[in-house]
C-alpha cells in the first residue's frame, strides 16, 4: 500500500491517480519504471542466460565437428600415405621391368660361324652366357645349327642364357623301335646318309623294327669303307633261329621267348652295356637272328651291367689258406668289355674276345678290325705276349692279382689299382709294371734271358755268350743293365655309374676336358704319349731287393700312375659301339 503525496488518502500501489483528491500517483510511475527496469533486466538476464545456452549449445556441434575433422584428416593422410606407396611401387615395377630391363636389353648378333665352338666362343666374347646342346644333323660333326630358342637380331636381357646346337653329325633318329619303316623314312632320309633295311627274324609283329645300327639317337661312324647305316625288321622266326627281338628284353622275358622257339640250353654272360641296356639283353652267340644253332651245344647271352658290377664280373672269389685264411677277390678276364669302342672322330678300338691262359676264362685282346684276335684264336694268350692286357701286375702267385683290402694289408700289389676302391672305374694295360729292354717287354728269365746294355739276348741270338745248356755265362756286371721303364698303352675303363666326379676329384686326370662325356655310355680312355714330357725312365743298374724301382706309369704298391692325359672329353673318349646283329649275314630288302 502507498499514500497520496498530495491529500495523504491510502491508495493501492498500482493505481494511477488518488481516488480523494485525483492526483497522479507518484509512486506508480516509479513502480512502473522499475517493473520495467526488472522486466529489462530479466529480459537481459533471459537474453544472456538463452545467448549462453545457444552459445553452449553451438560449441557442442562445433566440438564434434572439429573431432570428425580430426579424424578425417588422418584418414586423408593414411590414404595418401597408401596411394603414395602404391604409385610407388608401380613406378619401382615399371623401372624394373621397363627402365632398368630396357637399359639392359642387347641384342642377338645374327651367327656367321659355320662351327659351334666358334659361334659360342664369339657369343662370350661379346658378354652372352652360353650353352652347348648337341644333336644329330645332316650337317657335319661340330658345325652350328641354330639358336635354340632365341632367334637372331632379337633383343633379350643381358642375363639371358644362349644355347647354341652343335651338330653331332648324322646319325640314327631317336624312337624308332617299334615303329615301321614307312612311319620313319622321312625322318632318316633327312640325315642324308645311305641306309640299308633288312629282314631279321623275330618273334614280333612281321615289318615292326626291332634294331638299328648305330643305335637309336647316336651318331655314325663309319668303321670302314662303305659302312652304311643299317635298320632291321622283323620276319617270321623259326626254332633254328635265335630271336632277334631278344634285344633290349630282360632276362627272364629272354627266356620264356627261347623256350617259345624251342631253345633250352643257353648261359648268360656280362657285357658293359648302355644305360637303357642294362639288366637287359645285348647280344649272344650265335649272333641275334642267325641260322647256326647246330653248330653250338648252348646259346650265350649277354647282357648289360654297369659299374655296380664291375668287381662282381671282372674278379672272382677265392680262399686262401695258410696264414692268411681268408676269403678275397682276384682278377680274372676282360672278356665284359669285348665289342668295339669307337670315339667321335671315327677311330674305333677292336676288343676281341679270346682264351685266357687261366682254363674256363676269356679275356681279349686290342686288334685293328672286329674278328682281328692278332692271335690265331685257337691258343690261350699268354702274359708274355706283347699284346697282353692285363688290369694287375706281374707276380709268381695270386698275390699280384689279389684286389687290395685294409682288413688284409699284407695283400697291398693293387692298393693303388682303381679296381680296388669304389669307383667302379678300371684300368687295364699292356706290359703289367715289367721294364722293357730295347724295345721289348722284360719279364723275368733268370740266365736264359738277359738285357745286357739295353740288348736284349738269349742262346738263340747270342749263343757266344750263353753256355751248352743255353744259360747265360757273361759277367753278372753286365747281366740286368740297360734297363727302363716305358710308357705303354694304358686304358681305363668308364661304365655307366662309375662315380666319376669322385676319380675327379682324387687328381687322377691332368687337367679338365672342355666337354663332359655322355655318361649315360660306357666308355673307354686311351693315354696319350704325346701328352707327356718323359715316356721312359731308367733303372739304376744293380738295384736289387726293396730298393728296386717300380713303374710310375702303371699303379703298383708304392705308387699310383703319373696323371692321366688327356683329361676326359667327350670328343676324345671311345665310347662302346653296341651293335648286336650281324648284318652281312642278312639280305638287303630296301634302300632308304
Amino acid at each position: 500500500m502507498s499514500f497520496c503525496t498530495h491529500c495523504g488518502s491510502s491508495m493501492v500501489d498500482d493505481a494511477k491517480f488518488c481516488e480523494q483528491c485525483g492526483m497522479p500517483n507518484e509512486n506508480y510511475e516509479n513502480n512502473a519504471n522499475e517493473q520495467i527496469n526488472e522486466q529489462s533486466k530479466e529480459q537481459e538476464i533471459n537474453q544472456v542466460e538463452q545467448q549462453t545456452h545457444a552459445q553452449e549449445l553451438q560449441k557442442e556441434p562445433n566440438k564434434g565437428n572439429k573431432n570428425h575433422k580430426k579424424k578425417g584428416a588422418f584418414i586423408s593422410i593414411i590414404c595418401a600415405i597408401i596411394v603414395l606407396a602404391i604409385v610407388a611401387a608401380i613406378g619401382t615395377i615399371y623401372y624394373m621391368t621397363r627402365v632398368q630391363t630396357n637399359s639392359g636389353m642387347v641384342t642377338v648378333p645374327v651367327i656367321k660361324d659355320t662351327n659351334a665352338q666358334a659361334a659360342a666362343t664369339n657369343l662370350r666374347s661379346k658378354g652372352f652366357k652360353v650353352q652347348i646342346v648337341r644333336e644329330l644333323n645332316k650337317r657335319k660333326k661340330g658345325s652350328f645349327i641354330s639358336l635354340k630358342g632365341i632367334k637372331p637380331g632379337s633383343k633379350v636381357n643381358h642375363s639371358t642364357k644362349i644355347t647354341v646346337v652343335e651338330s653331332l653329325g648324322p646319325g640314327m633318329p631317336k624312337n624308332v623301335i617299334g615303329k615301321t619303316v614307312d612311319e620313319i623314312t622321312d625322318e632318316v632320309k633327312a640325315m642324308g646318309l645311305k641306309v640299308e633295311v633288312h629282314k631279321v627274324p623275330a618273334t614280333v609283329k612281321p615289318g615292326t623294327i626291332i634294331s638299328t645300327y648305330p643305335m637309336p639317337g647316336e651318331a655314325f661312324n663309319a668303321a670302314y669303307e662303305g659302312d652304311n647305316m643299317h635298320i632291321a625288321i622283323a620276319s617270321k622266326c623259326n626254332k633254328k633261329v635265335v630271336p632277334a627281338d631278344l634285344l633290349g628284353k630282360d632276362i627272364d622275358s629272354a627266356k620264356q621267348i627261347l623256350e617259345k622257339v624251342g631253345i633250352t640250353k643257353y648261359e648268360l654272360k656280362p657285357r658293359f652295356s648302355s644305360r637303357n641296356y642294362i639288366d637287359k639283353i645285348v647280344g649272344s652267340y650265335p649272333a641275334l637272328g642267325e641260322e647256326n644253332l647246330k653248330e653250338v651245344k648252348k646259346v650265350t647271352l649277354y647282357y648289360g651291367v654297369d659299374a655296380s658290377e664291375t668287381k662282381e664280373v671282372l674278379t672272382k672269389k677265392e680262399h686262401l689258406d695258410g696264414i692268411n685264411n681268408a676269403d678275397v677277390r682276384v682278377t680274372k678276364g676282360l672278356s665284359p668289355i669285348a665289342g668295339v669302342w669307337c670315339n667321335k672322330g671315327g677311330e674305333c678300338l677292336y676288343f676281341n674276345e679270346m682264351p685266357s691262359f687261366v682254363e674256363g676264362e676269356s679275356t681279349v685282346v686290342l686288334g685293328t678290325r672286329v674278328g682281328d684276335l692278332m692271335n690265331d684264336g685257337a691258343k690261350p694268350i699268354m702274359i708274355s705276349d706283347e699284346n697282353y692286357l692285363s688290369m694287375n701286375n706281374y707276380s709268381q702267385d695270386i698275390s699280384g692279382s689279389i684286389l687290395y683290402d685294409k682288413k688284409l694289408p699284407m695283400n697291398d700289389m693293387m692298393k693303388n689299382h682303381l679296381l680296388s676302391g669304389d669307383t667302379g672305374a678300371v684300368e687295364f694295360y699292356k706290359g703289367l709294371d715289367l721294364p722293357s729292354c730295347g724295345n721289348n717287354i722284360f719279364s723275368p728269365s733268370p740266365g736264359v734271358r738277359v738285357c745286357e746294355h739295353g740288348k736284349d739276348i738269349n742262346a738263340e741270338n747270342s749263343p757266344e755268350k750263353f753256355d751248352d745248356q743255353g744259360m747265360y755265362k757273361g759277367s753278372n756286371k753286365d747281366a740286368n743293365t740297360g734297363l727302363t721303364y716305358k710308357m705303354h698303352d694304358f686304358f681305363v675303363l668308364v661304365p655307366v655309374n662309375t662315380k666319376f666326379d669322385e676319380l675327379e676329384k682324387s687328381g687322377y686326370f691332368k687337367g679338365k676336358g672342355k666337354n663332359k662325356p655322355d655318361f649315360s655310355r660306357p666308355f673307354i680312355m686311351r693315354r696319350d704319349p704325346k701328352l707327356y714330357d718323359k715316356t721312359q725312365v731308367a733303372i739304376p743298374d744293380g738295384v736289387t731287393g726293396p730298393d728296386y724301382p717300380t713303374s710310375p706309369f702303371v699303379p703298383t704298391k708304392k705308387n699310383k700312375p703319373v696323371p692321366f692325359a688327356p683329361a676326359p672329353d667327350d670328343d676324345n673318349v671311345y665310347y662302346k659301339i653296341e651293335e648286336p646283329l650281324n648284318w652281312l649275314r642278312f639280305d638287303i630288302i630296301k634302300t632308304l
